[in-house]
């Protein structure tokens, strides 16, 4: 899976017109939630204790009893937005309301949030989340394991807030959760926990933010998987966390799960770059070379073989690699893994069978790094998806190639293609790309973000579940 993500909800004029207050009523809310009381009739409030009428709304409000507070009969003029709910009387008579999550209120409306920029982005199973350029975190699609990390369960169709995250500096979504790196290097996920892939010491499914434990301040990258997530501590070394059905974890196979991060084997410094598949996972070392652990059915850790290593084993033809990204899917163990160059270059090795090397040639695998087609150079930052692989180059244009059928390639293709393929709608203005499993989402060089792709669940964003082969706007961004 890999790492890294404008339009405003339109709030219609329509109007309600409801009864304000009720007899009976004490404390006198206001708008931002506080309460006013009076300690009887000598109270030194003298707006409220003294006065025998105030205006409401333009109606005539008893204000004489406090009470009594504002009496319906004579504040039942209220005007307020659709979408509001009327609360109560305020001090000096009016109507107050509360608006929706994520809307914004003024004395007389329940406004949308202005657009906010998105700085980073991460796609999953039927979900996609970004970073904001104020470091807070939206997500959007399918929620029915708290994929959203909002406190509910209810899938939706546009960007929504994460709760409790507001310094976030890296992003990575796997198969149904998803995690965060802090800016003091502190990790935290939401999302499904079945494995404990969230490394919170549990195996519930939260539907917030928890803290994973055992890494430490200054956690460098991480990357969410499948069912399980990797990261680089402060010092370099690797410790992984989740699933270790095919020795993703990178230590001993007789371990079926770890819910709290535990090292891998052989790395205990000078990991710079990480990546997490299905079944397997890899890093990159300081000096250039990878090494990669788990399924390998496909030859997807690099290493000549077809072997299984629940240990890290060296990736052949990799010497200058600088980022990394892993896709995969299970029913099938179709993985692949492809590394960024310092050259910008692209490499990949693994399975073939839907063109993820982008090698141009027969759909055959393969168990060592080969070039793909015509990205020796030039290209900025890759994403891969289950069965496809997304590159932005240096001219701010997007390249795919692999399983084009769930439109996950956009218009370019429907099918498969074995070699990179321009992608219409996005040959400028954009900045980095996130791969889903059968969408993709990408950021444009305003802070804007796109997506295109199967969305069953909402997740391209568009307000709607209408699949699209076509960049559309994500609301919120």
């Amino acid at each position: 899976m890999n790492s890294h993500l404008r339009s405003g909800i339109l709030v219609l004029p329509a109007m309600v017109v409801l009864a304000c207050g009720s007899p009976g009523q004490g404390a006198d809310p206001t708008p931002d939630g506080a309460a006013h009381h009076s300690d009887g009739p000598n109270a030194p409030d003298a707006a409220i204790g003294d006065a025998a009428v105030k205006t409401c709304n333009g109606q005539v409000a008893d204000r004489s009893s406090p009470a009594t507070g504002c009496a319906a009969a004579t504040c039942d003029a209220c005007v307020l937005p659709a979408t509001a709910t009327a609360t109560s009387c305020t001090v000096d008579g009016a109507c107050d309301f509360t608006c929706p999550a994520g809307t914004n209120k003024t004395a007389t409306s329940c406004d949308p949030p202005p657009p906010q920029q998105a700085s980073l982005i991460s796609a999953g199973t039927a979900f996609s989340c970004a970073v904001t350029a104020n470091k807070r975190v939206k997500c959007w699609g399918a929620n029915d394991l708290g994929r959203l990390g909002n406190g509910t369960t209810i899938e939706s169709h546009v960007a929504m807030d994460v709760v409790g995250l507001s310094d976030v500096r890296a992003i990575s979504s796997g198969g149904a959760h998803t995690c965060v790196l802090t800016e003091t290097g502190a990790a935290k996920c939401w999302g499904y926990n079945g494995e404990g892939n969230l490394g919170n010491g549990q195996n519930s499914n939260p539907l917030m933010p928890v803290d994973v434990t055992g890494l430490g301040a200054g956690t460098a990258a991480i990357a969410a998987g499948g069912l399980h997530t990797c990261a680089i501590t402060a010092t370099g070394g690797v410790k992984c966390w989740g699933s270790n059905f095919k020795g993703e974890l990178g230590t001993a196979p007789s371990l079926r799960y770890s819910n709290v991060p535990i090292d891998v084997v052989g790395i205990s410094s000078g990991a710079i770059a990480i990546a997490s598949g299905f079944y397997h996972s890899c890093a990159v070392l300081n000096t250039g070379r990878v090494k990669c652990w788990g399924e390998n059915k496909h030859g997807q850790l690099g290493n000549n073989t077809r072997v299984d290593s629940p240990t890290p084993v060296d990736v052949i033809g990799v010497t200058d690699a600088t980022a990394i990204v892993a896709g995969g899917e299970t029913t099938f163990g179709r993985s692949h893994t492809c590394v960024l160059t310092s050259s910008g270059g692209v490499k990949c090795w693994g399975n073939h069978g839907f063109g993820q090397l982008g090698t141009g040639g027969l759909e055959s695998d393969s168990p060592v790094a080969v070039g793909v087609l015509g990205l020796a150079s030039g290209v900025t930052q890759i994403s891969a998806g289950q069965l496809n692989v997304l590159a932005v180059t240096t001219t701010h244009s997007v390249k795919g190639w692999g399983d084009g059928s769930q439109r996950q390639l956009g218009s370019a293709t429907t099918v498969e293609s074995l070699r990179p393929l321009n992608i219409p709608g996005l040959e400028t203005g954009i900045t980095a790309a996130a791969a889903g499993a059968a969408h993709s989402c990408f950021i444009t060089t305003t802070g804007g973000v796109k997506c295109f792709g199967t969305n069953y669940h909402g997740e391209i964003g568009n307000n709607t579940t209408t699949h699209s082969v076509t960049p559309v706007d994500v609301v919120g961004f």
